[in-house]
């Protein structure tokens, strides 16, 4: 039988890169446009690797969202008669796992397995790190549809009681992360490719520290951020900042 990981998570929570780290063996649905996905041609971690690479978003000017929409599929397919994957790794927010996948449930419990995964942060640092992430990349939300998140995210784990994937260690060293990678995998029986994971963590932990001015921040935010980039480039140069440029 086939089987369906569900990870829900909230924003900022590394949702899309763990689905994508999970999907690097090639029984695994992929993820993007590949040429050959209408007919199920196998497609090799190292096609997979590039398709789904995070080095695009080394570049400041790039944003987060642009890469989120390279790299969709859609349940339905996964049920394909001709579609030979068995492991479909999901990811989706609390409100659209309501909205969207739930009513799905019933019929999909007698398709294939279901595992239910949520993405968790047990250190208030994290969370603080995640949020001042989202700022900077334009992801802000008012604290209405925030509430919402964080309510059907409680509402979700409470339901279902999910496996707990740790955020905490995903944002330690390389060890950490390795260790929940290998954790989570033999949970979800997903096939390891410790080489390949390591890689591809190295590649979203770069793009994740790139600093940006993000799309949609305030002109007040943008403009401090444009004055911390500017005293950050003087001070890695050695060269005493003029009165006035990017002065505070």
């Amino acid at each position: 039988m086939k089987t369906l990981n569900l990870i829900v998570y909230r924003p900022g929570f590394v949702g899309n890169f763990t689905k994508l780290v999970l999907s690097l063996d090639p029984s695994t649905q992929p993820y993007g446009s590949f040429d050959n996905f209408c007919s199920f041609e196998p497609i090799d971690i190292t096609a997979r690797k590039s398709t789904y690479s995070f080095q695009s978003l080394q570049n400041p000017n790039n944003f987060w969202h642009n890469h989120h929409l390279t790299v969709l599929t859609d349940i339905e397919a996964f049920f394909h008669e001709n579609n030979p994957y068995q492991i479909l790794n999901f990811a989706v927010h609390p409100p659209e796992f309501y909205r969207d996948i739930e009513p799905l449930l019933e019929r999909l419990n007698q398709q294939c397995k279901i595992n239910f995964i949520s993405i968790v942060a047990s250190d208030a640092g994290i969370e603080q790190h995640v949020e001042e992430f989202k700022r900077r990349n334009g992801n802000s939300i008012n604290d209405r549809i925030r509430m919402q998140e964080i309510e059907c995210y409680h509402k979700f784990n409470s339901d279902y009681d999910p496996i707990r994937v740790s955020l905490d260690e995903f944002f330690s060293t390389d060890e950490a992360f390795i260790n929940e990678y290998l954790r989570i995998s033999t949970l979800l029986d997903v096939p390891l490719h410790i080489d390949h994971a390591i890689e591809f963590y190295h590649d979203w932990r770069l793009a994740r520290d790139t600093d940006r001015i993000a799309a949609g921040n305030t002109p007040d935010q943008i403009l401090g951020n444009l004055k911390a980039v500017i005293a950050k480039f003087y001070a890695n140069a050695g060269i005493f900042q003029p009165e006035g440029i990017g002065a505070p």
